[in-house]
């Protein structure tokens, strides 16, 4: 993702759901990026399950996803609630200064 190059951050990519739950308790993470349109488990079955990790039960997530997706969400019993989303197509500007963001409130 060429985007996250603009943060000074680590990243762990995953491509897919099922990768990203294998990273999600093995990994430290400050901010969560997760595409709502994953192969196999998508990313409203990977925000539930990131709930039962302890690394990630409280970290931020950013959702990426279609417009609609936001709606689909309420239809989802989820443990743990994005903290932002971005939709796609996605204005890089935008997703980096919202990734800046949240990485900033983490820290403090």
């Amino acid at each position: 993702m060429g985007m996250l190059e603009k943060v000074d951050v680590a990243s762990i990519i995953a491509e897919t759901g099922s990768e990203a739950l294998e990273f999600a308790p093995r990994h430290e993470f400050a901010l969560i990026i997760l595409d709502v349109d994953m192969p196999g488990i998508d990313g409203y079955q990977v925000l539930n399950k990131l709930a039962d990790y302890p690394r990630t039960s409280e970290k931020p997530v950013i959702f990426m996803s279609p417009k609609l997706a936001q709606a689909k969400l309420k239809l989802h019993s989820t443990r743990l609630a994005p903290v932002d989303s971005i939709h796609k197509p996605i204005n890089k500007k935008l997703f980096v200064e919202k990734i800046q963001k949240h990485l900033m409130l983490e820290s403090k």
